[in-house]
């Protein structure tokens, strides 16, 4: 007859503790001597999160000699999503460029706690995920100053990659 072998990761679906972030900043920015708007500053900001603590430890109804890997390698892993969004940025009334549009950015945390049972912690980020193009404002650009300023504005960092490993003493 036929063999079936199953393989099972370990990783239970189960949420542990959860934690949920948002935040929002409204700015109305005026020069205290004119009175005017300020340029190059959103009017809305905020910030998304959700982090999930998932456990990987044994079912209860696990079969034994199943291939654990997630298990052996930690306990505990933890997730966290956040996204950053910023609305659109007006120029001032002497630059000539369109206002800098708003933009969302979406960066995630994958942490392994405990690696190995060594005190170890582990961690590997995405920050930027979708490689929005988003840009910080550069001086003002008239066409009388056209090499005063970068006509494009500041780029900030696409699609960036970061891995973590602490020990705990």
């Amino acid at each position: 007859g036929e063999s079936e072998q199953e393989i099972d990761l370990g990783i239970i679906p189960r949420i542990i503790r959860s934690s949920f972030r948002l935040n929002y900043s409204y700015q109305d920015t005026k020069d205290s001597t004119t009175h005017e708007k300020v340029p190059n500053m959103a009017r809305h900001k905020g910030n998304i999160g959700i982090g999930l603590d998932l456990s990987a430890g044994k079912a209860e109804d696990e079969e034994p000699g199943t291939l654990s890997f997630f298990r052996s390698f930690s306990d505990e892993f933890s997730l966290y999503v956040n996204t950053f969004l910023c609305s659109k940025r007006e120029r001032s009334q002497d630059d000539i460029r369109d206002a800098l549009p708003g933009f969302a950015i979406l960066d995630m945390t994958l942490t392994a706690h405990d690696v190995f049972h060594k005190k170890l912690g582990l961690s590997f980020s995405m920050k930027n995920i979708f490689d929005t193009d988003y840009r910080d404002p550069s001086l003002e650009f008239a066409p009388e100053d056209e090499y005063s300023a970068v006509l494009d504005d500041f780029p900030n960092p696409g699609r960036s990659f970061f891995l973590e490993l602490r020990y705990i003493f």
